[in-house]
This record gives structure tokens, C-alpha cells and sequence, in this order.
């Protein structure tokens, strides 16, 4: 008997752990790619406006709150895209099954960026965090990159997401200088 109610209850448990998690359709999966191409284009190019527009309302908690959010935000964009970071490639991947959270819904759009600055080159892969209200509602982003030391911040973002989920790879690596970008060194 024990064993037919423990063959009940992992049939019930996979049934719901199913139910919460479903495909994207292949006409939503690329509406959802134009969406990652126009946030990452607007921070690219120092677009606060865009980027607070397609950011989620979940990460107001973590920052102090709407206003002090877009404050940040409207400093923090303009000053990377003058800094000087050159995006040599930015790979975006495909988005991951979409789960159920108390508010709605959440997917993974893994992504992997080749950057330089000066004389340092990296490699960062990391992902977005696409949220939305409802099937019908647009998607609205969270970048996963600043949960690269706090992952646990991703179930206080969106409670109500199975502990199970397990994110996509999250990392940043110190890559070398191709010799064609590098200054020759003058010799006398």
C-alpha cells in the first residue's frame, strides 16, 4: 500500500512540475529575440529611456525602489556606452521553456558577449531573465548577470519559481588581446 501511495504521489508531483513549465511557440520565440535585440542595442548605445521602458518592475525591491531604480539607471547606461567598451560579438541563445511564478511567467535567454576596454578583453555569459504578466502580455527583462554572487535573488525577484529551476550559465573570463588590436612596440 505504502508503495502504490508513493507511485501516486511522484505521478501528481511530475504532472504539476509539467504543468508549470511549457514551450514557447516558434512565433513567440522570435518576438521575444527582437525584444533581447532592442535592450541590448538601447544599452549599448547609452538608451535609458528603452531600456527602463523594457526593464521589469521586479527589480525595483533589490534597488531601493522605482525612483532611486531609474535614477541609477538613467547615469549608469549613458556612462558605459562612453566609456569606451567595444561589443566585439554578442550571441544570443535560445530561450529556455517558459515557468510559472506568483505573478505570471519567466524564460531564460542565455547570452554570451565578447567585450573589450583598454588593453582587457572578456568573455561574459550570462542571460536575460524575460518575464511577463500573462501568455498575451510583452515581455519585460532583468539581467541575470547581476545574480552572478546573489542567485538566490532570483527567487525573491520571481517568487514562486520552483527551486528546481536552475538557471543558465552565469560567468565572466579574462580573455587575451588578438595581436591585431594590440600596438606594436616601437623598437630604437
Amino acid at each position: 500500500m505504502n508503495r502504490s501511495l508513493l507511485s501516486v504521489f511522484f505521478l501528481l508531483t511530475a504532472s504539476v512540475s509539467v504543468q508549470a513549465q511549457q514551450k514557447l511557440a516558434e512565433d513567440e520565440k522570435l518576438a521575444l529575440l527582437v525584444e533581447v535585440d532592442q535592450i541590448t542595442e538601447a544599452t549599448q548605445e547609452g538608451n535609458a529611456d528603452v531600456v527602463l521602458a523594457k526593464t521589469h518592475s521586479a527589480v525595483h525591491q533589490v534597488a531601493g525602489g522605482k525612483k532611486a531604480y531609474e535614477e541609477m539607471m538613467r547615469k549608469l547606461i549613458p556612462q558605459m556606452a562612453a566609456s569606451g567598451i567595444v561589443y566585439e560579438e554578442n550571441q544570443i541563445g535560445e530561450p529556455t521553456e517558459v515557468y510559472a511564478v506568483k505573478r505570471g511567467q519567466i524564460c531564460f535567454v542565455p547570452k554570451v558577449s565578447t567585450v573589450r576596454f583598454g588593453e582587457k578583453r572578456m568573455r561574459i555569459t550570462s542571460f536575460l531573465i524575460a518575464a511577463r504578466k500573462s501568455a498575451r502580455a510583452d515581455w519585460l527583462f532583468v539581467d541575470g548577470s547581476g545574480l552572478q554572487k546573489k542567485p538566490e535573488l532570483l527567487w525573491q525577484l520571481f517568487p514562486g519559481l520552483s527551486t528546481e529551476v536552475k538557471p543558465p550559465e552565469n560567468k565572466q573570463e579574462v580573455l587575451a588581446i588578438p595581436p591585431s588590436v594590440v600596438a606594436p612596440i616601437p623598437t630604437h
